[in-house]
């Protein structure tokens, strides 16, 4: 079963560091300017960019949404295409523009084209776009991204995008809410708060997701 990610449970893992690695280090620090850095590392991390734009319909992004960046998100073979699993699930908006941006890793103006639920079905059958004047596209699918195309057959390859969602503030999460952060983010986060504390250096380990939930 995997393990919800939130401010709580790096803020415990990084107070246990503390007291293995510097007790009195530990008994210093409050849990609060704990969960204050966990928010300033994932920012860092993330890339954060604070922004509003007013959408089609002439509303305007939710107050407290920022544009998070998730480089290196992989794309693997799914049945004649390809796609990817969303490195977390992006604000509501209409017309799935919550995830902004899907693109190449190494240019940031190569973005894809997104495509509403159902309509590359339609793009194929138009004889003069059906290749998407060959562009790639996505459609956003639960969790998934599905590409128009097999990316991994392409040459050179391409197994790994950069998208940029729109995710809550970190500040607008609370302790126990599903931070919007990968796994493998988690254990970055913990070093990196780690470090703001202490001036030894952290063991170079996996969490012991076992002991995170005793």
């Amino acid at each position: 079963m995997s393990i919800i990610i939130t401010k709580h449970l790096i803020a415990e893992q990084v107070k246990r560091l503390l007291k293995g690695g510097d007790p009195s280090v530990a008994s210093r620090v409050h849990g609060a300017e704990i969960k204050m850095a966990i928010g300033q590392v994932i920012n860092q991390l993330l890339k954060v960019e604070y922004f509003s734009i007013t959408l089609p319909n002439g509303e305007t992004i939710p107050e407290g949404a920022v544009l998070a960046t998730y480089d290196n998100v992989p794309v693997v073979t799914y049945k004649n295409v390809s796609k990817s699993v969303l490195p977390a699930m992006p604000v509501k908006l209409i017309r799935n523009m919550g995830v902004y941006h899907i693109g190449e890793t190494d240019d940031v103006h190569c973005g894809y084209i997104p495509i509403q639920p159902g309509q590359f079905m339609f793009i194929k059958e138009q004889q003069l776009i059906s290749t998407i004047l060959d562009q790639v596209g996505y459609e956003v699918s639960g969790t998934d991204i599905i590409y128009t195309e097999d990316l991994t057959a392409a040459s050179p390859a391409i197994t790994e995008v950069m998208m940029k969602l729109v995710i809550m503030d970190i500040g607008e999460y609370t302790d126990y809410q599903m931070l919007p952060i990968s796994a493998d983010m988690q254990w970055t986060v913990i070093q990196e708060v780690f470090k703001m504390f202490s001036a030894e250096g952290i063991p170079d380990r996996t969490v012991d997701s076992g002991a995170e939930n005793k």
